[in-house]
């Protein structure tokens, strides 16, 4: 889900409505056929990799390494530096985590 706001993409989806998404509720779309960027809230890993699964759908994913999905992986995965600043957001310190 993304805002006005902190989006990362011309096209997106809001959890609120929003004029400038696409649409509201990602988890009511289908994902196949779609190149997706997902950077979710840690809590929604368990239905962001659901949906991905139930839909076929490919696109980048950023989340915690769990050695556990290695098989839903179609390449190898880019494992930034750590840097505390990477996960930081426009208005607060860092991503909740």
């Amino acid at each position: 889900f993304a805002s006005v706001i902190n989006n990362k993409c011309k096209s997106y989806v809001s959890w609120f409505p929003d004029p400038s998404s696409v649409a509201v509720d990602t988890f009511t779309l289908a994902w196949e056929g779609l190149c997706f960027y997902v950077f979710h809230l840690f809590i929604l890993l368990s239905p962001v990799l659901r949906k991905i699964v139930d839909d076929g759908a490919a696109g980048m994913l950023v989340m915690l390494w769990f050695p556990l999905f290695c098989h839903l992986l179609r390449s190898q995965p880019l494992i930034p530096p750590s840097i505390y600043s990477l996960l930081s957001f426009l208005f607060r310190n860092h991503y909740p985590v």
